[in-house]
């Protein structure tokens, strides 16, 4: 999991740099994303590739299932961009549980599991962590607290 708190550290600086857009072209259309699996799973896949990720990209891609934690990646990576300061403990806790859900629904949905865990810097063993969990389980705020300490441990 240290891949995926990497990514979450990306976007937690106080620099005002975190998170904002990169100038490096992109390969996305000239069309929106639609929303549905699939297109979830490429853009995701494609956001984590970056140096400098564009959440805001998942938000038309982002399937219902997924969508309130996509949207709160998507506010924390827009907030992180302009803060003058490191954001709230609690603001970075609900970022890092919001990434997560979206991790396990990419993990239980994506055909292309093995490029989405390498994009995270996931290993087997992580990957097997993250199937443990359900996006329901990261939603649970009694269970969230184990399942933090689980992915802070691999």
């Amino acid at each position: 999991m240290a891949g995926t708190l990497a990514v979450l550290a990306s976007c937690s600086g106080g620099d005002g740099s975190a998170g904002a857009p990169s100038s490096e072209p992109t390969a996305a259309t000239d069309e929106a994303p639609v929303a549905g699996v699939e297109s979830f799973c490429d853009e995701f896949v494609d956001v984590l590739s970056q140096d400098d990720p564009d959440f805001s990209r998942l938000d038309q891609a982002a399937p219902e299932e997924v969508k309130p934690e996509v949207s709160e990646v998507v506010e924390f990576s827009e907030m992180a961009a302009t803060a003058d300061e490191a954001p709230a403990e609690e603001v970075i806790d609900g970022f890092q549980r919001s990434v997560f859900g979206m991790t396990i629904y990419a993990v239980d949905n994506c055909d292309d599991v093995e490029q989405l865990a390498a994009d995270l810097g996931l290993g087997d063993e992580q990957i097997e962590a993250v199937r443990r969990y359900s996006l329901d389980d990261v939603r649970d705020d009694e269970k969230w607290p184990e399942i933090k300490a689980a992915v802070e441990q691999q």
